[in-house]
């Protein structure tokens, strides 16, 4: 398998879910995050769009709060 061979996964809570294998509804972002960990990832960021990130890695996790930006068509 290949996760053990990645060093930081930077996927959003659908992708973290099925890469974790989750078929739950509304997994729990953290739990994603430490299911992916067991899998081989040592460090994992769960985008949350509005609502944040949540960084896991070997000293804990941490949620960092979404912060309202005025979105600019380039």
């Amino acid at each position: 398998e290949l996760l053990p061979l990645v060093s930081i996964l930077i996927p959003n809570e659908t992708e973290a879910a099925q890469i974790a294998g989750i078929t739950s509804s509304n997994p729990d972002p953290q739990e994603v995050a430490t299911k992916l960990q067991s899998l081989g990832v040592p460090n994992v960021i769960v985008t949350m769009g509005k609502d944040g990130a949540i960084l896991a890695t070997s000293h804990g996790a941490e949620t960092q709060a979404g912060f309202v930006v005025d979105a600019v068509d380039t």
